[in-house]
């Protein structure tokens, strides 16, 4: 087997290691090799996220580095649990998350929050977010309006 092929079998029983499946038939009699994943970092306070999120807060809610920055009203930056069971990550930030800051407010957060209860979860014990902070608009005078 190429030593290259061999690395990335490695690596990809690395990361099975780590979702607890170390159990592999053997292949042409040859046993498979578990190797066990690197010790965890030291955990880390839900008090010491809070406040790293909100330096990071801090630091990007005035952010001007895109054209996004001058169009929007606020940063939508997230929300929910520092310890969370599920993230969900959205595209971008409408017209009601940019007035208000918050993500999935307008009618998806309503369906969202539905969808939740149904699974038996909350935005408290999850954490919600978008790959882009703030609403792209057309118009800002028309904020509603998507650009």
């Amino acid at each position: 087997m190429p030593d290259d092929l061999k690395e990335v079998l490695r690596e990809y029983i690395k990361t099975e290691a780590l979702f607890g499946i170390e159990d592999y038939p053997s292949v042409r009699g040859a046993a498979v090799q578990i190797v066990p994943p690197p010790p965890s970092p030291s955990p880390v306070s839900n008090s010491d996220k809070d406040s790293r999120l909100a330096a990071l807060y801090a630091r990007y809610a005035n952010c001007q580095n895109c054209p996004l920055g001058a169009s929007r009203n606020k940063i939508v930056f997230g929300m929910g649990s520092t310890n969370p069971k599920v993230l969900f990550v959205g595209e971008g930030p409408g017209f009601e998350e940019d007035r208000k800051g918050l993500p999935f407010v307008g009618r998806a957060g309503e369906l969202l929050d539905k969808m939740m209860a149904a699974i038996g979860l909350s935005r408290q014990n999850v954490y919600i977010a978008n790959m882009v902070k703030c609403h792209p608009m057309k118009n800002p005078d028309r904020p509603d309006l998507r650009g």
